[in-house]
């Protein structure tokens, strides 16, 4: 995709502006980003977010912009009814298209869709200070509390199974049996390290099928690069990325932002051994995740939290290794084992969550008992 593509692509939507020029923008792994410079009638330049939407990874565009348009009113709708300036106010909002709906497909059958630029933000690659990761859980947390306003039925499921961990455990053991790529016995190590773990596939999963957790409508990517901050300030403005929005549990929010967000250490990086949980970061992300969510989680997912973040890192091992024997298939991959190298990475951030789970039992029953979970009644649609 060119940058000439994306701005002929601009044309379909009504910018503040004639588009006169786009560049990349961020880098997103499923769609193709591209900020448009729109020039203003009175001289004058306003700024567009235009992404060509990935309809391999989702196949129904027309289901997918549906949840995102509902997602957006239920945001819009909770802020005309609340005015305390405690919580963030800023949103994305798609920018309509001309001839009607809000995204577009070109001459080629390629879907686009627009939002307007939500200036003075920045985004954070990784966590670093506690600040962030406090704000990063309190973003999410105010994200599930608003959409608990909403019934999960009336979302469609963008990705089938996209947190079913033991789904995913299925279909590492299908790949090892076949062992297309002739890679299964230089990876015994961290095979043997996913058996010995393989009670955690289960935790979550198992409580959505017999109803102790309620389905709820949950991000389900819920990393610090799906939130925007205040370009100046310490706080977060808005969260972001609404593709993967649809039924599912809180414990999958929470498992994601304990997997990427209590480490300086991320899934590329290539010194395993350097993989922690900083006790910092975690109380931070916890505390601020309970100050917004701890109204409205029920006994059963409040006494499962701790567990989460291993559940995730565990689900995001497997499914590194999967693509890593299938033969690098899902995940780009810019050297030989790439892939391989991330599941020792999650296997290991599965261990060094494990290791914390009383003392994140501890923190988030000490938040809950100081009253950190008051956050404001969600708006029903």
């Amino acid at each position: 995709m060119t940058e000439a593509d994306a701005l002929a692509a601009a044309e379909a939507f009504l910018t503040a502006g004639a588009p006169i020029r786009a560049r990349r923008h961020g880098g997103g792994r499923i769609h193709e980003s591209f900020v448009v410079d729109c020039a203003t009638a009175g001289g004058g330049m306003r700024r567009c977010l235009l992404q060509r939407i990935n309809d391999g990874v989702f196949s129904d565009v027309a289901g997918l912009m549906r949840n995102v348009e509902i997602v957006l009113a239920q945001l819009a709708a909770t802020d005309r009814n609340d005015q305390s300036g405690a919580t963030p106010t800023a949103r994305l909002k798609l920018i309509p298209a001309r001839e009607g709906g809000t995204w577009r497909c070109d001459f080629l059958g390629r879907a686009w869709r627009a939002y307007e630029f939500v200036e003075e933000t920045r985004v954070i690659e990784r966590v670093e200070q506690t600040w962030q990761a406090f704000e990063a859980g309190r973003a999410f947390g105010r994200f599930q509390r608003v959409m608990s306003g909403l019934r999960p039925e009336h979302l469609v499921t963008t990705i089938p199974d996209f947190h079913h961990t033991p789904k995913r455990l299925e279909a590492l053991r299908r790949v090892c049996a076949d062992d297309v790529a002739r890679r299964v016995s230089g990876a015994a190590d961290v095979l043997d390290r996913v058996e010995r773990h393989v009670w955690l596939a289960p935790v979550i999963q198992s409580g959505l099928d017999d109803g102790r957790f309620p389905v709820r409508v949950v991000h389900n990517d819920a990393k610090i690069t799906n939130v925007l901050f205040d370009a100046a300030l310490p706080k977060a403005v808005c969260v972001t990325d609404f593709d993967t929005v649809m039924p599912g549990s809180p414990l999958h929010d929470v498992g994601d932002m304990l997997r990427t967000m209590t480490s300086r250490h991320t899934e590329d990086d290539p010194d395993v051994s350097q993989v922690h949980v900083a006790p910092e970061l975690l109380e931070a992300l916890l505390r601020g995740y309970i100050f917004e969510a701890g109204s409205f989680l029920t006994a059963a997912e409040i006494e499962a939290l701790p567990l989460c973040g291993a559940v995730i890192a565990f689900e995001q091992a497997v499914r590194f290794l999967t693509d890593h024997l299938a033969g690098d298939v899902y995940y780009p991959v810019d050297a030989p084992g790439r892939n391989l190298l991330r599941a020792r990475i999650q296997i290991a951030q599965t261990e060094a969550l494990l290791a914390h789970h009383m003392r994140m039992k501890f923190l988030i029953d000490r938040h809950l008992a100081e009253g950190q979970g008051d956050g404001a009644g969600a708006v029903s649609t």
